[in-house]
C-alpha cells in the first residue's frame, strides 16, 4: 500500500527543470563586440587623450579611416561599454582580450622568439591602453579554448602545415571574427604560401599597401611595414587574406617583427628598430580588434 502511495506521489511530481546556464559563446560574442566598439572609439578619442604635439613627438598616427560614425559619441559612452564588458566578461569566462601563440605541425619552430608576444602585449597595454591579458599562452587549432583568443600570432623559420581538421577549425575561427598574424622568422615564406592555398583555396593572398588603415591604426607608418632584420636585403612585405573588407590573416615577411619584439639582449637590435617593431605590432593588435 505504501509502495503504491509513493509511486503515485512520484507520478505527481513536476518534471525537474534544467538549471539556467549562460551561453558561453553568446557572452563571448557580446564582450568581443563591446570591446571592438570601445577600441574603435578610443582610436577616435586620441586627439583628446594625446595632444597634437605629443602625437607628433611619439609618432602616433591621425584618426584611423572609416570610423567616423564614432566621432560624435561622448567619452562616457565608451566608459559605459567598458563597464558592461567587465560585468559580462566573467560570465563568458574571461575579462581581458587574449592574444595566443598558434601551434602548427610540419617541423617548424612555432615556439621561436619566446619573449616576443609578452613584450608586445605589455607595450600595447602601456601605449595604446588595450585591455590585454598579460598572460600569453600557446593554442592549437583543435583546442576547445581557441575561441577565447581574439588574436593569434605565429612565427617560425621552416615548414608549417595543418591537418585537414585543423585547417577547417582555423578557417572557421578566422571567418567568424578571429584574426591571425603570421610573421616569417626567415625561411617560412615558401612553406606558408603552400599551406595558405590549402587553408583558403577560394581566396588569394594579396599585398597590403602602405595606404591601408593598418599602417596608421595607432602609430604612423607612411611607408608601410618597417624593416627590422636585413636577411636577404629585400623590402619588407605585408600580405593579407580578406573576408569582405575585414583583414582576417596578415602575413609579414622580409621584416622579422617578432625578433624586434624580443628582449633587447637577444638580438641586440638598435633601439629605434626595436621601437619600430613594437609600434607596428601595436598597430596590428589595434587593427585586429577595431576593424
Amino acid at each position: 500500500m505504501n509502495q503504491t502511495r509513493e509511486a503515485g506521489q512520484k507520478q505527481k511530481r513536476p518534471p525537474d527543470r534544467q538549471p539556467f546556464r549562460h551561453n558561453h559563446l553568446f557572452f563571448y560574442g557580446l564582450c568581443s563586440t563591446l570591446e571592438r566598439i570601445r577600441t574603435s572609439g578610443l582610436l577616435l578619442r586620441r586627439q583628446t587623450l594625446y595632444p597634437a604635439e605629443l602625437r607628433e613627438q611619439n609618432g602616433i598616427a591621425k584618426i584611423a579611416p572609416d570610423m567616423n560614425t564614432f566621432k560624435t559619441l561622448p567619452i562616457h559612452f565608451f566608459a559605459l561599454l567598458t563597464g558592461i564588458s567587465l560585468i559580462c566578461a566573467p560570465m563568458a569566462g574571461f575579462s581581458q582580450i587574449r592574444v595566443g601563440l598558434l601551434k602548427y605541425g610540419g617541423g617548424g619552430d612555432w615556439y621561436a622568439n619566446p619573449t616576443s608576444l609578452p613584450n608586445l602585449v605589455q607595450f600595447a597595454r602601456d601605449q595604446a591602453r588595450l585591455n590585454l591579458s598579460p598572460r600569453v599562452e600557446s593554442v592549437d587549432p583543435l583546442s576547445p579554448t581557441l575561441y577565447t583568443f581574439q588574436v593569434l600570432h605565429t612565427t617560425g623559420h621552416g615548414n608549417i602545415s595543418f591537418s585537414d581538421t585543423e585547417r577547417e577549425a582555423l578557417r572557421r575561427y578566422l571567418l567568424n571574427g578571429g584574426f591571425l598574424h603570421v610573421d616569417d622568422n626567415y625561411g617560412m615564406a615558401p612553406y606558408f604560401r603552400k599551406e595558405i592555398s590549402k587553408l583558403f583555396p577560394d581566396r588569394e593572398l594579396v599585398p597590403v599597401p602602405a595606404s591601408y588603415g593598418l599602417f596608421s591604426a595607432w602609430f604612423a607608418f607612411p611607408s608601410g611595414l618597417p624593416k627590422i632584420h636585413e636577411h636577404d636585403g629585400k623590402a619588407p612585405e605585408a600580405w593579407g587574406i580578406f573576408e569582405g573588407n575585414r583583414l582576417v590573416l596578415l602575413f609579414t615577411t622580409e621584416c622579422d617583427l617578432g625578433d624586434g619584439w624580443e628582449d633587447p639582449e637577444v638580438h641586440q637590435n638598435p633601439p629605434d628598430k626595436r621601437l619600430a617593431a613594437l609600434r607596428m605590432g601595436t598597430n596590428i593588435l589595434v587593427w585586429a580588434l577595431s576593424q
